[in-house]
């Protein structure tokens, strides 16, 4: 039995919404809508955080300073030491092996149009729902904008902007991925839902941004997409144990997986036929639903996955979520501050790096949610500007990621993808940059942001015809797009 939209079905299930609303409403709302006014904040939250802080403050070592005293505060994070070990590059499914020739890639690419279009509950829909987090202003960009203050406001950026409405060619980060996704939609003539997660501190941006590009939204397109707040709580300063009373901040990414199952919304997809939920962050739009990927999705959950996560190669031994297995020979996504202390002390950082690309399971997510709800939050350092101008002062905060939520449950499968297809977009260097890139071709990094926005739509489009051509071209890169 058909559903009436994503919306409408999330939000006439009777339990306690009033922190979503469709993006219908938002644009025909005069103001911001009641649901995503008020902060939604958890009491039982912010005491353990305000007790769990001020435990591990009292055995702080009074000559530990900076990233010592970072590591001593985040050390009961982490895992046990012996419970896990990273996994190898030759572990990884490549996808030069997946789709070896421009053959397999023109099969894969019908297999998945196919996946895509089947909607038997709700035909107008495909079977792709686009998550993404709106999240806070990001600490690395934050100090990029402290560094940079003319290049910031030439290009529009501030410490507090959240990184999905930094803007590229005069359209926000979240308004291209979106763009990607439709463009993809589109082509097949469906809509595909859209889940955005944003927090009271920063959703009046996102509905600005709302109200001034999403004016090619189709009134379906719109009753498609809903936005929901996530928890917000104070923090704490390191030095005097003060908590942070004016402001309030979001409590990372894993509220993101938490709330969706807090809230059914993997039932809520299931019942309008969704299959897939296509999941990164704004600043990591190369990530949609791919009919490639959806192919090698559907077969790797019939497997017995139900989490597809895209790496990159680790040149340079940077420290970040990584992929590892467990004792029990598990897969599963670690974020560097919860990676057993003996693989950070050793500075074997993992070989591959986690994106924030993921293609989940709905069905098995939604036969799961409870899972998603019983996650433990962590501890995290970060510097931000002190209370005396000029200074520099580190805080204590609530984080979780979305990664470790996700593939706690869902037994992920780890795809090694060209490292030309990811650029996360982590600071205002990355849209503002000029300079030539080994790494990116010899692209500065400001070609290449425009070359992923003119050039991925019609890849895609070709790849939906059926096109040899591209295809051949996709296989003789490796899959990369550029």
């Amino acid at each position: 039995m058909a559903c009436f939209s994503f919306s409408h079905n999330i939000l006439s299930k009777g339990i306690n919404y009033k922190h979503i609303a469709s993006a219908q409403e938002v644009k025909s709302a005069e103001g911001m809508p009641q649901a995503l006014k008020e902060p939604v904040r958890s009491p039982d939250l912010e005491d353990w955080f305000e007790q769990e802080a001020k435990k591990r403050l009292a055995t702080l070592p009074q000559d530990c300073s900076g990233k010592q005293r970072q590591d001593f505060l985040e050390k009961p994070n982490r895992y046990a030491d012996g419970s896990m070990s990273p996994i190898s590059l030759d572990e990884l499914l490549q996808m030069d092996r997946l789709c070896a020739s421009a053959d397999d890639i023109l099969d894969r690419a019908q297999q998945g149009v196919e996946l895509l279009s089947s909607n038997d509950c709700y035909p107008e829909y495909g079977t792709a729902a686009r998550g993404i987090p709106g999240g806070g202003a990001s600490s690395r960009a934050a100090k990029w904008t402290r560094l940079h203050p003319e290049l910031a406001k030439q290009f529009g950026l501030t410490e507090t902007l959240p990184r999905p409405l930094f803007r590229v060619g005069g359209k926000t980060l979240l308004q291209h991925t979106l763009d990607m996704s439709q463009c993809i939609a589109r082509n097949m003539g469906k809509v595909f839902p859209n889940v955005i997660m944003t927090n009271s501190e920063n959703v009046s941006l996102f509905l600005d941004v709302i109200r001034q590009e999403w004016g090619n939204y189709t009134p379906s397109e719109l009753d498609a997409t809903v936005l929901f707040n996530q928890i917000v709580l104070p923090r704490m300063w390191v030095a005097d144990e003060t908590l942070i009373q004016n402001k309030l901040y979001p409590a990372g990414h894993g509220d993101y997986p938490y709330l969706f199952g807090k809230y059914h919304m993997a039932k809520a997809l299931q019942e309008c036929g969704i299959q897939y939920l296509v999941f990164s962050n704004a600043d990591e739009w190369l990530w949609q639903a791919d009919p490639v990927m959806v192919s090698i999705a559907r077969e790797l959950f019939d497997q017995g996955h139900h989490m597809v996560i895209i790496g990159t190669k680790n040149t340079n031994n940077q420290f970040g979520g990584g992929f590892v297995r467990q004792k029990d020979g598990t897969q599963s996504l670690v974020e560097t501050p919860r990676l057993p202390w003996e693989i950070v002390e050793k500075g074997n950082a993992p070989v591959a790096l986690n994106t924030t690309f993921y293609m989940i399971d709905v069905d098995y997510l939604a036969a799961h949610e409870r899972a998603l709800i019983d996650v433990e939050k962590s501890l995290v350092v970060k510097e931000v500007p002190g209370r005396k101008e000029g200074t520099v002062e580190q805080i204590l905060g609530v984080d979780s990621w979305a990664g470790d939520v996700f593939a706690a449950c869902l037994n992920p499968a780890f795809i090694e993808w060209p490292r030309l297809n990811f650029l996360g977009i982590k600071d205002g260097g990355f849209i503002s940059g000029q300079e030539p890139k080994e790494e990116l071709g010899g692209r500065t990094y400001l070609h290449y942001v425009n070359e992923t926005v003119n050039t991925y739509p019609i890849i895609m489009k070709r790849l939906i015809e059926g096109d040899k051509e591209m295809a051949s071209f996709l296989a003789e890169t490796g899959y990369s797009y550029f």
